[in-house]
């Protein structure tokens, strides 16, 4: 188990969004292997006041390359849909994206302690697909865009 608070950009409808928030992450840890999933929650806004909430499940797996340091894949996907509601600038309507992603993540121990606790350094580098509806309208648009992650956790 470890908990992540953390910052991200996204690029999201051709609008990038700036939030932070905090990360749960569950799952096991071998000398060989690291699976776990993560339930993030993001908030945060653009520049001109578009508000994002971003709440996320995810899975992802890392491997040891060192004793501190880790590389993996993290990947969001049906079933592991990330939700947000987005209030667009020139509409009062609210609308809805699911959005389906994958990233690379390293991960570097700084301190560690017994037991394999430690406080650790995560990064992501990943590319989202968002589908946005918004209330009221039958179209869908869709975007791709970059997400780039960062937090600092610590690991029990």
């Amino acid at each position: 188990m470890a908990v992540v608070g953390g910052a991200s950009f996204q690029y999201i409808i051709e609008t990038p969004f700036l939030s932070g928030g905090a990360e749960l992450r569950l799952g096991f840890m071998t000398r060989k292997v690291e699976v776990t999933t993560r339930l993030r929650m993001l908030a945060g806004s653009t520049l001109a006041g578009l508000v994002l909430l971003a709440p996320s499940i995810s899975a992802g797996v890392m491997v040891p390359i060192s004793q501190r340091v880790r590389i993996g894949a993290e990947v969001t996907l049906p079933p592991f849909v990330r939700g947000m509601l987005i209030r667009y600038v020139t509409q009062s309507d609210m609308g809805r994206a699911a959005l389906v992603g994958a990233g690379f993540e390293t991960s570097v121990d700084i301190v560690q302690w017994k037991d394999n606790r430690a406080l650790f350094w995560v990064g992501t580098l990943g590319v989202d697909v968002t589908a946005v509806r918004v209330n009221g309208d039958s179209g869908q648009t869709a975007s791709v865009g970059p997400n780039l992650f960062t937090g600092i956790g610590y690991r029990i």
